[in-house]
């Protein structure tokens, strides 16, 4: 298996690119996207600049079904250690949170490829090119195309906000503060049968 993944996923860190995550941040925060408001992931224990956390979310070491390293619950985050990952292009708070918590706990990582689209890191997952950490709303619907089983990460847990964030430039109508409500209550809803549909 090592060698028919080196043939199709050349590493280290073949590179398929979006929009990177901090892009579309900075792009947020400088008004160029049309929406005033929005959903962003934080990494922060407590909220800042004005970011309503709607709820925490877990994330979840991604394989193709059947493999035995996501085959329990959990799965200690020492598992990491040079396994082959599939995870979102640089420049990403993501990845800096990654690379943080690693190098705190000496694990090293090691990444075969880098793409923003989830489709296509859970196909290559799915597929047995390397392993995906996502959070359960990802991989909830990543599910339903692709037959992955997932364990949660822990020792350390690798909790993410999600942020109702608004533009510092953008004016709070009510307009604004309807759909910010509408945001929370789907949230909630869609929160409350998540667990029920993960691999």
């Amino acid at each position: 298996m090592p060698g028919r993944r080196r043939a199709r996923y050349v590493a280290p860190a073949s590179r398929l690119a979006a929009p990177p995550g901090g892009a579309n941040h900075r792009a947020f925060a400088n008004k160029a996207l049309s929406n005033r408001e929005g959903p962003l992931f934080r990494h922060s224990s407590t909220a800042r600049n004005g970011d309503i956390y709607l709820v925490e979310t877990e994330t979840y070491l991604v394989g193709p079904a059947g493999n035995p390293l996501t085959a329990d619950a959990t799965v200690p985050f020492s598992a990491l250690h040079e396994l082959p990952l599939v995870l979102f292009c640089r420049p990403n708070s993501w990845r800096d949170r990654l690379d943080q918590i690693s190098s705190q706990h000496g694990i090293s990582l090691n990444v075969v490829l880098e793409a923003d689209c989830l489709a296509l890191q859970t196909h290559v997952v799915a597929d047995g090119g390397g392993y995906a950490l996502l959070g359960p709303y990802a991989l909830s619907a990543a599910a339903k195309e692709c037959r992955l089983a997932a364990a949660r990460l822990v020792e350390p847990s690798v909790p993410r906000h999600i942020a109702l964030s608004m533009s510092p430039h953008g004016e709070l109508t009510l307009a604004c503060r309807t759909v910010m409500k509408a945001i929370q209550e789907i949230v909630r809803t869609e929160n409350d049968g998540l667990s029920h549909s993960l691999p």
